[in-house]
């Protein structure tokens, strides 16, 4: 059979038709295996409701993920820590859908290895709201960082009274009789979740004394709740809470954290 101009040109035509719809087929199974991308804002701190700057505010000495549903909104936010220049950054990357979850992608910075940087203490983060609310999210890192710690034990963190590198101290509570019932309650950064704690009176005698563990450790932070009670014996006056850990190499006290109270 003769391939006249006319029998080449519709060749072409259905040959290009069939290509189409092959790559069709290709671009809905894309989408199909694509991550659903969110949509998220990204607010100016000024703006922020006064719960969720004081969030960031108890937060931001911490390389922590955190996520906060508050007024139907879910706030996620990632702090890097303390560092001792300027040129670090944090961001939030990518946001999207993945098998029921929704996953963050983080890009970390550090400075330019031959920049000239302001030698200032900085507490790098970055927080992004989404308009409902959020069940279950995962935080990956692009670079830099190969895990962000996360919050165990309690949804988020809470207004700090006391803290030292490891150890953050919630405000104390106090109930019973004379007040000699006190509750305590923070985070803390340790591998083993181990830690100790004391109370002594004005003259350092010690009247209570023990240790527990917290619900994680590290790279995580873990929850640790306590429920102390002073001796109707001990002397009214003022009293040191401690909570602390114990070096792995020689038994010192490390991370000490206080809080001073008085017994009336």
């Amino acid at each position: 059979m003769k391939l006249t101009k006319k029998r080449f040109l519709g060749l072409v035509v259905v040959c290009f038709i069939i290509l189409s719809g092959y790559y069709s087929l290709l671009h809905l199974r894309s989408d199909e295996i694509t991550p659903d991308k969110v949509i998220y804002e990204r607010p100016v701190h000024d703006k922020l409701p006064r719960e969720i700057q004081n969030w960031i505010g108890d937060s931001k000495e911490l390389f922590l993920s955190q996520k906060r549903v508050f007024e139907g909104n879910t706030y996620i936010l990632v702090t890097w820590g303390r560092k001792n220049t300027a040129g670090y950054s944090v961001k939030i990357d990518e946001v999207f859908n993945e098998n029921s979850k929704l996953v963050l992608s983080m890009l970390f910075e550090n400075p330019p290895a031959d920049s000239m940087v302001a030698q200032v203490l900085t507490f790098p983060y970055d927080l992004i709201v989404i308009d409902y609310e959020v069940s279950e999210v995962e935080f990956r890192s692009k670079e830099i960082e190969e895990y962000i710690p996360s919050l165990v034990g309690v949804p988020y963190v809470k207004g700090i009274c006391a803290q030292s590198a490891n150890i953050k101290l919630f405000e104390p509570s106090f109930s019973g009789t004379k007040k000699r019932n006190i509750h305590v309650d923070g985070i803390i950064w340790v591998f083993e979740a181990t830690y100790q704690y004391r109370i002594v009176d004005f003259n350092g005698v010690e009247v209570v004394s023990g240790f527990s563990m917290a619900k994680a450790g590290g790279p995580d932070w873990g929850y640790f709740n306590l429920f102390l009670t002073i001796p109707e014996t001990a002397p009214k006056g003022e009293y040191s809470l401690e909570v602390f850990t114990l070096s792995f190499k020689d038994g010192s006290k490390q991370d000490t954290v206080r809080v001073i109270f008085n017994i009336e």
